[in-house]
């Protein structure tokens, strides 16, 4: 059975791999929003100033929810839409003429971040699968880092893996919209509907602690 291994050893230094594929995330998603801006011509200063934005955000809801909590929460869709709003707000009140196709945007890099961001639980075992006959299994490291002992050495379904494969394939169809230039708002909307039916079904097959039913 594949374990998947919680930290990453470099140099003699151990990191965390959720970490790592966070800020893999994080780069993939502001070089590829990057060009998508420059391939629609729209203002790469507006680009900055929302990708600021959106990392502010994510940060600052993480540090609320942090103080109201006591430990680190990180839920996707809190940050999803903090983001969205808070960029849609910054374009409403500068009265840019590219509203829609900055979502496209932003969703797209929401997607990318994701992709990885799912990856890095798959590795550091939270947002873990229920038991199953088909799957992988997390040992005693993972569980020093709170993952649940009594599901140690089960087979547990890889989940996270299956959510990262279908947001992949949806930014796929996000990316190919913006290229055809589809009208704009496409993207977004792909990204909203897609990704709210694929975590529908999904969540019934998570089995993590937080979600008894």
């Amino acid at each position: 059975m594949f374990a998947p291994q919680p930290f990453i050893y470099w140099s003699g230094k151990r990191i965390s791999s959720f970490k790592i594929f966070g800020a893999l995330g994080v780069i993939v998603s502001l070089i590829t929003t990057f060009y998508l801006t420059r391939f629609l011509h729209l203002s790469l200063l507006v680009w900055l100033i929302m990708a600021v934005i959106g990392m502010a955000a994510f940060f600052g809801l993480a540090e609320v929810m942090n103080r109201i909590k006591g430990e680190p929460v990180l839920v996707y869709y809190h940050h999803e839409f903090a983001i969205v709003l808070i960029c849609t707000c910054f374009l409403l009140f500068t009265d840019s003429p590219h509203l829609l196709p900055f979502l496209d945007i932003t969703s797209t890099g929401l997607g990318i971040v994701l992709i990885f961001g799912r990856i890095g639980c798959f590795m550091a075992g939270c947002c873990h699968g229920k038991p199953s006959s088909f799957g992988i299994h997390y040992h005693k490291e993972h569980a020093e880092m709170g993952f649940p002992y009594y599901y140690l050495n089960t087979r547990l379904f890889p989940v996270q893996i299956i959510e990262a494969s279908g947001v992949a394939l949806i930014v796929i169809f996000m990316i190919l919209s913006i290229m055809l230039q589809a009208p704009p708002g496409t993207a977004f909307a792909i990204y909203i509907l897609s990704y709210g039916l694929l975590r529908f079904f999904l969540e019934f097959a998570r089995g993590d602690i937080s979600r008894p039913y």
